[in-house]
């Protein structure tokens, strides 16, 4: 638990340290994109004035924090399978995403996989559930961030 925390203050302290210099604001969209399972619901952050390299390390220990499962990297997608993230669902997650350095910015695109069907931001917002999880990404992300 204490490596959990000093891994999560390191992060921020990157992340912090880089959006106080940073003009432009952290951006988190939803959009359907084509990766390597096909095209899907996807939240993409936008980071501006980082490395794409501290994204992606950053991005690969928060990701498997919790579980034994590894980080897979194959044509750019990096895909970690049965990680548990409490934040986001009670169950085992797979994630498959992506860091794409553009202009000063950086951006990560991120697909969850949750009970073999891929979480979709156009859910039913009064499912209990979904709501939960939507917020659990969100609140996933800021530890990131």
């Amino acid at each position: 638990m204490k490596l959990i925390v000093s891994v999560l203050a390191i992060i921020a302290g990157i992340i912090i340290g880089f959006q106080a210099s940073a003009q432009a604001p952290v951006v988190i969209i939803e959009k359907i994109v084509t990766m390597s399972k096909g095209e899907q619901p996807a939240f993409i952050v936008e980071i501006p004035q980082v490395t794409s390299e501290n994204v992606e390390k950053s991005w690969m220990k928060l990701i498997r924090q919790n579980t034994k499962s590894k980080v897979s990297i194959e044509n750019s997608e990096i895909t970690i399978l049965n990680t548990q993230i409490d934040e986001i669902s009670k169950n085992p997650i797979n994630i498959y995403s992506a860091v794409y350095q553009v202009d000063s910015a950086v951006k990560l695109v991120s697909l969850f996989e949750i009970d073999s069907s891929f979480f979709s931001f156009d859910g039913d917002k009064e499912d209990m559930n979904y709501e939960r999880t939507y917020q659990g990404i969100d609140i996933f992300y800021t530890i990131l961030l």
